[in-house]
């Protein structure tokens, strides 16, 4: 008879892991649905080619020649692919179960289910990689508006650093 408050403790504790683990496979079954595996995929395609336009288009407003355009596609490219390897979908896979377990309660995690089991579920995810293409495009369409001003703003804040340091040159040599 003293064991069952003991014998009870224990099972106590352990229904919150039993609830974690159903929780889990209900976060599980929510990304498989969603696929977010290939999302995380396309958007890190879109990424990389989003990043290379915006940089060849910035570069040829600076006036570089296609050479150094070349160059510094190279390196971009091999400073977004090791951005892009670090959010490999294998390895983030365990963070985004714990998140969206963490985020979101059980009846939310079955409304979900049910809603992208549906028809209406599965068209929406079938549109998102258009929604997202053309998300990125007004994106980048606008950053490109405002890349001008920024450049010369940029230029004017360049240009005063390069007055002050003059004007402290010689003050400097006087001494």
């Amino acid at each position: 008879m003293k064991s069952f408050p003991i014998l009870l403790l224990a099972l106590l504790g352990m229904m919150p892991l039993q609830g974690r683990a159903a929780e889990t496979d209900k976060v599980e079954r929510l990304i498989e649905l969603t696929d977010m595996e290939s999302m995380m995929s396309q958007m890190s395609t879109m990424m990389m080619r989003s990043a290379e336009e915006g940089f060849v288009q910035s570069a040829q407003r600076s006036g570089l020649s296609e050479a150094q355009i070349a160059h510094g596609r190279e390196a971009m490219n091999l400073q977004v692919a090791a951005l892009l390897e670090s959010l490999d979908w294998q390895s983030m896979k365990p963070e985004f179960v714990a998140l969206l377990a963490d985020v979101y309660t059980d009846a939310e995690l079955d409304a979900a289910i049910a809603f992208y089991a549906s028809p209406e579920g599965r068209s929406i995810l079938k549109k998102q990689p258009q929604v997202m293409q053309r998300s990125m495009e007004i994106g980048q369409r606008r950053a490109m508006e405002v890349m001008p001003l920024v450049e010369a703003e940029m230029r004017k804040i360049l240009q005063s650093i390069r007055d002050q340091a003059a004007e402290a040159a010689p003050a400097s040599a006087e001494e």
